[in-house]
């Protein structure tokens, strides 16, 4: 078990984490790429700005594990979300 760590900003690609439970721990910013994640429960991570690219992430639990920062962290996000939403509207009442 890994518990209560902060490992942000760190480089550490092709890491293996093999069948075990990852809990509370920040992995904001850090390189994971091309590593192993299988059969690990991930529970309160973040992993926010990290890279992950051709990770393995099969059979993995996540529970309140965050990836990226809220759509609406951005004013331009929120403004399309908007749109979005507007959009919708529009169209559900043309199809009633």
């Amino acid at each position: 078990m890994v518990k209560d760590k902060i490992l942000e900003n760190l480089t550490l690609p092709r890491t293996f984490f093999g069948r075990s439970e990852i809990r509370n721990v920040s992995f904001m910013g850090t390189d994971l790429s091309e590593s192993t994640l299988c059969w690990n429960d991930f529970v309160w991570v973040d992993f926010t700005n990290s890279d992950l690219s051709r990770s393995d992430l099969r059979a993995a639990v996540f529970d309140s594990v965050k990836f990226s920062e809220p759509i609406s962290a951005t004013p331009i996000c929120a403004d399309l979300i908007s749109k979005i939403a507007i959009f919708r509207m529009q169209i559900f009442k043309v199809q009633n």
